[in-house]
């Protein structure tokens, strides 16, 4: 087991260092598209906003609440 300990330690190290490269590959590659853009597609960008959108029950649909998972 002791073996079997340290080959899974140097395993998970190795799987982390991995994933930790990627993310900071994948965030390098963020900032150089962003540094990239346009100044009016990067302005466009900076000032998106999202909306959320919630359903409400209006008498035209059909009543669900029997069939829904509580």
């Amino acid at each position: 087991p002791i073996e079997q300990k340290e080959e899974f330690m140097k395993f998970i190290k190795e799987s982390v260092a991995e994933s930790k490269k990627k993310q900071r590959e994948a965030k390098q590659a963020r900032k150089k598209a962003i540094e990239e853009m346009s100044a009016e597609s990067k302005a466009a960008f900076e000032n998106m906003r999202f909306y959320k959108f919630y359903p409400v029950q209006t008498p035209d649909i059909p009543d669900i609440s029997n069939v829904k998972v509580p």
